[in-house]
């Protein structure tokens, strides 16, 4: 038996491995299951036929939003154009950086991103660059970094004197 899972609808359906539930009982819910293979594939084909996502929609007994998204989400994936925010750094700007890094490993982030010619970039970017492209290898240090100690509003009073060492 499946776990349930909210729909994410406000209806109180739960999802579970055998498909959707009520939360009183078995009724049927009035949320639908995900889109199959063979609709989305009816889906496109009729879209691809003139159709509007409203017409297609009362077709195949279908949201027209679902019907829209599903048809959106192929555009976007046969666009092949990246969705979101344009990275700061580009691939040149990247190898530089690498470059950098090599030359001198034991510089701050703030020293590289000013060798490689990337004054105008926050340090916490070229922080994040350094960690997610692996160009950073820590080295163990040759001594222990300090134990840190708690804070004094935090360690418990001692009560009893006899007890404190």
């Amino acid at each position: 038996e499946g776990v349930s899972v909210g729909c994410g609808a406000r209806c109180g359906a739960v999802r579970c491995g055998a498909g959707m539930e009520n939360a009183e009982g078995p009724e049927p819910s009035p949320c639908r299951p995900r889109l199959t293979e063979r609709e989305i594939g009816a889906i496109l084909a009729l879209s691809n036929e003139g159709l509007s996502s409203r017409a297609i929609g009362k077709r195949l007994k279908r949201s027209n939003s679902s019907v829209a998204r599903c048809i959106y989400r192929s555009k976007v994936a046969t666009a092949g154009k990246r969705q979101g925010r344009p990275h700061v750094l580009t691939e040149d700007q990247l190898s530089k950086l690498k470059v950098q890094v090599q030359q001198f490993p034991t510089a701050s982030a703030r020293e590289l991103a000013n060798k490689a010619g990337l004054e105008h970039v926050c340090v916490r970017t070229v922080q994040r660059a350094l960690i997610t492209n692996a160009f950073v290898v820590r080295e163990p240090a040759k001594t222990p970094a300090p134990r840190r100690v708690a804070s004094r509003r935090y360690v418990q009073p001692c009560l009893e004197k006899s007890s404190c060492v």
